[in-house]
């Protein structure tokens, strides 16, 4: 998932919704009994179909992997999933998340997930892993350098971005040992695999 953006849906200047701040409204739960409220928020993004768990994704097709993280990570659940506007979008994701704590929908910003990939926040759970993987990541990437140097000594146009099938490989070893290391783009192996590290 990249490229988040804060969408405003019309339903928000309803009387329905209550504008807490920026981004932010107060509504009824429309999953509870009684009154109570909840605090929603709704973001654009981008599935990545190239990228672990949202292998044939589409804004007509959101598959589980990254929305699961990223509701467990912020303590939310999706409230609106904008059926229609997936329906006619081709690249362009709609989601609405709410929290029944205003302090959780607030950590949740454009911001917040994919855009800022420079500072990865996670590697492994364990040192064991972290040795496995810098195992793997290490007798792969010469390997991949050199394979590199040759193609742009026959095409000095050559670039790694257009040739997924020369990096996926250690991706794929690398969710073998940690799954759970590569699932965002922010994560420190994720990031490590990326073209323009590589």
């Amino acid at each position: 998932m990249k490229n988040f953006k804060n969408y405003t849906p019309k339903k928000y200047a309803t009387s329905d919704f209550q504008k807490i701040e920026e981004g932010i409204y107060k509504t009824k739960s429309r999953y509870s009994v009684g009154d109570e409220e909840v605090f929603v928020t709704s973001l654009t993004f981008e599935m990545e179909p190239d990228c672990y768990g949202e292998e044939d994704a589409s804004p007509r097709n959101l598959t589980q992997v990254p929305i699961e993280g990223l509701l467990d990570e912020s303590n939310l659940f999706v409230t609106d999933f904008y059926e229609q506007l997936n329906e006619t979008s081709e690249t362009i994701c709609y989601q609405e998340f709410g929290s029944f704590d205003l302090a959780d929908i607030q950590k949740l910003s454009a911001d917040s997930w994919g855009n800022s990939v420079e500072i990865p926040v996670f590697a492994n759970d364990s040192i064991g892993q972290f040795i496995d993987c810098l195992g793997i990541w290490l007798s792969f990437y010469q390997q991949l350098r050199d394979e590199v140097d040759k193609n742009l000594a026959i095409n000095p146009k050559f670039s790694l971005f257009d040739h997924k099938e020369m990096y996926e490989p250690i991706l794929n070893k690398l969710k073998e040992i940690d799954p759970e290391s590569v699932k965002w783009r922010k994560y420190f192996w994720r990031r490590m695999c990326e073209p323009d590290i590589l």
